[in-house]
């Protein structure tokens, strides 16, 4: 009996020489003070978005004490335990100095992708790729426009400098071998193991935010967004149409009464920038100050719930074109292939084609357009590479250039039909570009009064366009699509500085629902109101739909904004760059945010006041059906892409 305190004596005292002779200690500190600053972050963005509040609100019964174990249980894990438990085992065999090298390595990592990520959710309410994170730091040193607040860099610095810190102090501490230390480590060690163990061991409910941010960021940064790992690249194209179509509830198209209706007419996009339908929506507006939208609306498809696809013009873009939702990863690829859509369609059937806008080279616009089918670009700016004076400059220089470009358009137009030429032709203006400039009669930059002024410099162009149109005997002859590629995204400010864009929680319908209006003068003779909700993968469809064409379109997700098929499907309604997506079905609402919030309602203004319980299946499904499209849109992009 006597010789098991002698054991356990003996093996206290090999494990205390081992801690001494290996000088663990020295490596283990800086990674405390490491998981330390990493509990913090996570609690300062727990707080920010509002998790309690969320708790409450879905009638989640959770005292703070169950809700803080639920949100840092992994947290403590990853930063208490299983790195450690990494480092012991890798360092012991190490030198000295190839142990701590290692160790800063890591801290510094992992301190710079959570800061990137900590920075890029409270600037635009979600994670960024480090594709997204570098052309986030490349712009801001281009422009000078990093839109982070003051404060949120001053919190930056101070977790950079206490982890810093740590890592000097040990390395002199070991260097010097300062016993006490090392012996100090081991008693944090073990408290941190206990505090670990008390936080993990309990059950713990169901919450937002419940994963490790360091495990997240790394995902988020460096692997694309989880969910898009399940794309298999044995699946067929016809199996990616078919899961689309059970997802969405869509069923197999047919012909329409509209289809042919306005065989051989013209085609011009009149894309706005950044206008959303509370600014202007010619389906419920009066349009006394839009004459010229007035005069279209009279024989024209008026969609009331129109959605673009992405709030980023490349991937709204992308939809306007091809009818295809947009990948992030591969819908804004300037890989050199040839897009299927309404571009290349009409061009095959005859058609002369033409953009006429701005061309942002820091984005490899033109190789996108290229990839389109467009024939013919006719940039907006001579020479503007950053945008800085797209996107920066005065009112009068970006009018200026957008009204060069609508000029060219007009030239065109006339030579087009001179020669009896069929066109289609996208006419893509920057001037309302968010936040909305001041300009004469608004002084609040962002304002919807000031994309209101905006829109109106806007209607006068289209007069201009159409009394072309009309002195060569072409109007009655040409379809007008009239949109926005998104609605406005930054916050309204009462001076001229660098705007701002909120957290958004669920989609937004300032950011998502656009103004859209169809003249079609040889199919209609007067207005034709569509209540069901449609969206920017509709518009290619639509037009070849009323052109009678329908060779070349099985890669289209969309459906003729009058057909039968938009009553009943499910509309994919993305805004993930800004923190959530969702879809509405037969008027309802559905939203997830990046980190799991979900709500429903038939309202899209209030979708915010219908939140459902987190782990309720409802809630489960919704999630399950935007993590399913996602994860087949990748597959789905990516195989038509090698289809051609």
């Amino acid at each position: 009996m006597a010789s098991r305190p002698n054991l356990r004596f003996r093996c206290s005292t090999g494990f205390s020489t081992w801690w001494r002779e290996t000088r663990i200690g020295f490596v283990l500190l800086p990674l405390w003070a490491n998981a330390l600053c990493v509990l913090a972050e996570k609690l300062d963005l727990v707080k920010r978005v509002g998790v309690h509040e969320f708790l409450l609100r879905s009638g989640a019964e959770l005292s703070r004490a169950k809700e803080i174990q639920a949100l840092v249980r992994w947290d403590m894990l990853m930063g208490f335990l299983i790195v450690p438990c990494i480092a012991v085992l890798v360092a012991g065999r190490l030198p000295l100095l190839w142990r701590h090298l290692l160790v800063a390595i890591y801290i510094l990592v992992s301190q710079l992708v959570l800061v990137a990520e900590y920075l890029a959710y409270v600037t635009t309410g979600a994670f960024a790729s480090v594709y997204g994170i570098c052309f986030g730091m490349l712009w801001a040193v281009h422009t000078h426009d990093v839109a982070l607040r003051a404060h949120d860099l001053v919190r930056v610095i101070l977790v950079l400098a206490f982890v810093l810190f740590f890592l000097a102090l040990a390395w002199r501490a070991s260097v010097k071998n300062l016993r006490w230390i090392n012996k100090a480590s081991l008693i944090v060690s073990a408290g941190a193991i206990l505090a670990t163990a008390c936080f993990f061991m309990p059950k713990a409910a169901a919450v937002p935010w419940a994963s490790s941010l360091q495990v997240v960021s790394a995902r988020e940064a460096f692997l694309q967004n989880g969910h898009t790992l399940a794309f298999h690249s044995e699946q067929r194209l016809s199996q990616s149409i078919q899961t689309y179509r059970s997802i969405q509830s869509v069923p197999e198209r047919g012909q329409t009464a509209f289809t042919g209706a306005a065989k051989n007419s013209n085609v011009i996009l009149f894309v706005m920038e950044a206008l959303s339908a509370d600014v202007i929506d010619p389906s419920h507006d009066e349009l006394r100050d839009m004459p010229n939208m007035r005069r279209l609306r009279n024989r024209a498809f008026l969609e009331e719930k129109h959605y673009t696809s992405y709030p980023l013009t490349a991937l709204a873009t992308y939809s306007i074109f091809t009818g295809q939702y947009p990948n992030d990863e591969f819908s804004s690829s300037v890989t050199r292939i040839d897009r299927p859509g309404l571009i290349r369609v009409l061009r095959g059937n005859g058609y002369a084609s033409g953009f006429y806008g701005y061309v942002w080279e820091y984005n490899n616009d033109r190789e996108k357009l290229e990839n389109y089918g467009f024939d013919r670009f006719v940039p907006a700016f001579v020479s503007d590479p950053l945008g800085r004076e797209t996107f920066y400059g005065s009112l009068e220089s970006v009018k200026e250039n957008d009204y060069r470009a609508l000029n060219s358009l007009r030239s065109d137009i006339r030579d087009w039909t001179a020669h009896q030429k069929k066109f289609v032709a996208a006419f893509f203006p920057e001037l309302s570009h968010d936040p909305y400039r001041i300009s004469p009669g608004c002084s609040t930059r962002g304002s919807r009064e000031c994309g209101r002024v905006l829109a109106e410099m806007q209607d006068k162009w289209l007069g201009e366009l159409l009394d072309e149109l009309e002195r060569d005997h072409a109007l009655n002859s040409t379809i007008i699509v009239l949109t926005s590629d998104h609605g406005i995204r930054a916050e309204a400010m009462e001076t001229d500085s660098i705007a701002h864009i909120p957290i958004h929680c669920a989609i937004d319908e300032a950011m998502l629902r656009v103004p859209m209006l169809i003249y079609a003068p040889m199919a209609l003779k007067e207005p034709v109101y569509i209540q069901e909700p449609t969206s920017h993968i509709d518009i290619s469809p639509t037009m070849l739909d009323l052109l009678g064409i329908s060779s070349d379109r099985e890669l289209e997700q969309g459906s003729p904004v009058y057909s039968q098929e938009v009553a009943g499907r499910r509309l994919f309604l993305d805004m993930s760059v800004f923190g959530a997506s969702g879809y509405v079905s037969k008027d309802v609402y559905y939203s997830s945010s990046h980190v799991g919030f979900v709500y429903k309602s038939t309202d899209l203004r209030a979708i915010e006041k219908g939140i459902l319980p987190f782990d309720g299946p409802e809630a489960n499904e919704v999630r399950s059906v935007i993590a399913s499209q996602k994860v087949n849109q990748k597959a789905y992009v990516r195989l038509a892409m090698a289809r051609d």
